[in-house]
């Protein structure tokens, strides 16, 4: 596998150029959603910040950030191989701040590596970022009945656009899941044979793990349902730090489609959508004169404050000495 040094520092100029763009976009979007509903009553409002509450929704999104480190370590063990909490960590993290690079040209190497030296094979580590994505799929069905619930809102126009986009791209890569599955052995032969074989050790990692690591199977999909409740309890939280109290339902609600449809955005770090779609949503339950200092706080706490964590990991991956940063 190749040294981080090759994967991280030949892309740098890459990364910092879509880190440039990344902050540009960030800091446009949030001023623009500002200026736009920020005024004298924005100021007033501020009789009833609650610090309380925020540091409650950072309680929170630290159980979002444990249960997630916990599932990748999990989905190891269900091979028989064990991922520590660093390594954990720096997946986690560093993927979450390296999707300023469209495309995870960058991310999904990282990633990858990361578990190669822990340990895993290429087709193991495949196997660990494939399942996390499936993982995110099966869960969905168990919010549906709560989805449904919220009749008025999904009768929006904007919601309906939203996921009719998700549902596409969703339908897109089961497609080519299925595919994946049941890949040719023609291609076996030829140009494509290193690519082929390496995929096949990823179908020998996913189908052992449905078979003989089922129990940490259970394990990994109940700790992605838990990450995932507190991930969308998150903006209940916040709007209780503002002083509002919307139906937890709704916050909830909104938060599950935002999180999906977030998902399949191609601008770096989803910056600008993110904003963009944060308020074309929350603006549905929150005072107008509220609304863009809420997307701003909302969008650190469920997507910037994570990204920062990952910047400081790959920083500290990338400087410390050669001889700590090699592992068997």
């Amino acid at each position: 596998m190749e040294d981080k040094l090759t994967i991280l520092q030949s892309k740098r100029n890459l990364i910092v150029r879509w880190l440039r763009i990344f902050l540009i976009i960030t800091v446009v979007s949030i001023i623009v959603v500002l200026v736009f509903t920020t005024g004298k009553d924005t100021l007033q409002a501020f009789r009833n910040f609650s610090p309380l509450y925020f540091l409650l929704a950072l309680l929170v999104t630290a159980t979002f950030y444990y249960f997630e480190l916990l599932r990748v370590q999990v989905l190891g063990r269900a091979m028989g191989k064990p991922i520590s909490l660093r390594t954990a960590s720096e997946f986690y993290f560093g993927g979450c701040f390296l999707t300023i690079v469209p495309t995870g040209v960058v991310g999904v190497p990282f990633q990858l590596y990361v578990l190669h030296r822990d340990g895993l094979n290429l087709g193991e580590a495949g196997n660990v970022i494939i399942m996390r994505a499936i993982l995110n799929v099966l869960i969905l069905p168990l919010f549906i009945p709560i989805i449904l619930l919220e009749k008025e809102l999904l009768r929006g126009r904007f919601v309906v656009r939203a996921g009719s986009y998700v549902g596409i791209i969703v339908l897109l890569l089961v497609i080519l899941f299925i595919v994946f599955l049941f890949m040719p052995k023609r291609w076996s032969k030829g140009k494509f044979s290193r690519v082929y074989n390496e995929l096949q050790k990823l179908r020998v990692a996913i189908k052992q793990t449905f078979t003989h690591g089922k129990l940490f199977f259970l394990l990994s999909f109940g700790t992605t349902l838990i990450a995932r409740c507190a991930f969308f309890t998150i903006p209940y939280v916040l709007f209780k730090g503002l002083g509002v109290d919307p139906p937890f339902l709704t916050t909830f609600v909104i938060q599950i489609i935002l999180s999906y449809l977030l998902l399949f955005i191609p601008t770096p770090g989803s910056t600008g959508v993110a904003e963009a779609g944060g308020f074309g949503f929350w603006r549905l339950i929150c005072p107008t004169h509220l609304l863009g200092l809420y997307v701003v706080i909302w969008r650190f706490y469920t997507g910037l404050l994570a990204m920062i964590i990952g910047g400081i990991l790959i920083l500290r991956l990338l400087y410390q000495p050669k001889s700590d940063s090699t592992r068997s």
